[in-house]
């Protein structure tokens, strides 16, 4: 109906070429990053601000694998596909119990000099964990699946789903800056399918935008969504308030603006993501 296409059109207006986009920062930097492979997009989403690709395959010299934290020796690194503020993003491989399968291993160095700290990475690591706490729903295939988290004095690791996809920014801006009406429902309803997955797990993304959702290509048939640095927790079966962790202000809430600016302190954190969905 017209009503439903205007609405889809609000809906992934942010999507247009035409349309502002985050300033890059901390947690809003994609804008530095023009174009991406599929590998990339997902270094680029994991690994935080300033992430590049010079020297990690995609020119440049190649660096060393770091040495993981122990408890890690089923899993070897191949290459780097990016690295960022908030850490490096490698393509390594699983080889026990006889499987061979990709992984994308977020390293991230510990000391006073780095802006993530070992707090960070476990916070993350639990909100992964939680998404997948339990029995599993379907939803649960467009969402990361933490494999093994560990860390030392020096390091913490992230092992990864690994998923080959591009921004959907990205996606959109191939398609001349707008989806087709067919398309925006479908992904639509996978972003909100994953939401409603984690939602029920307890969990809020907190930074909800099309840089954090990957999709497939070249047909966008699935999509993941990623990054969850930014994410609370909270308890389903309550009130789900949650406090501010952060986010991408063009893409916030209008309550998440509020807690950080000595408003409100705390928000239903799915009510936020549904409203960053859309």
């Amino acid at each position: 109906s017209a009503s439903a296409s205007q609405t889809l059109r609000h809906v992934f207006a942010p999507l247009s070429s035409n349309s502002p986009r985050p300033p890059p920062s901390k947690k809003s930097w994609s804008a530095r990053i023009q174009k991406k492979s599929p590998r990339q997009a997902l270094a680029a989403a994991l690994c935080g601000a300033n992430a590049h690709f010079g020297g990690f395959g995609f020119g440049g010299a190649a660096s060393e694998p770091p040495e993981l934290p122990p408890g890690l020796e089923d899993y070897t690194l191949e290459r780097p596909l990016g690295k960022g503020m908030f850490g490096a993003v490698w393509l390594g491989r699983h080889s026990g119990m006889g499987l061979s399968r990709p992984v994308a291993v977020k390293v991230c160095a510990l000391d006073d000099e780095e802006e993530t700290s070992a707090a960070d990475v476990a916070h993350e690591a639990e909100m992964l964990a939680r998404l997948f706490s339990g029995a599993d729903v379907p939803a649960s295939r467009l969402l990361p699946r933490l494999f093994a988290y560990q860390t030392d004095a020096l390091r913490a690791a992230l092992v990864l789903q690994y998923f080959e996809g591009v921004e959907l920014r990205e996606h959109a801006s191939a398609a001349g800056g707008l989806l087709s009406e067919v398309e925006a429902r479908r992904l639509t309803a996978l972003l909100l399918e994953a939401l409603a997955h984690a939602h029920r797990k307890g969990v809020a993304h907190g930074d909800v935008k099309p840089e954090n959702v990957l999709v497939t290509v070249p047909d966008a048939a699935s999509l993941m969504l990623v990054d969850f640095g930014s994410a609370s927790a909270f308890d389903p079966e309550a009130a789900p308030r949650v406090a501010e962790r952060g986010g991408t202000p063009n893409f916030m809430a209008p309550e998440r603006h509020l807690a950080g600016g000595g408003g409100a302190q705390h928000f239903d954190g799915r009510a936020s993501d549904v409203w960053s969905a859309g």
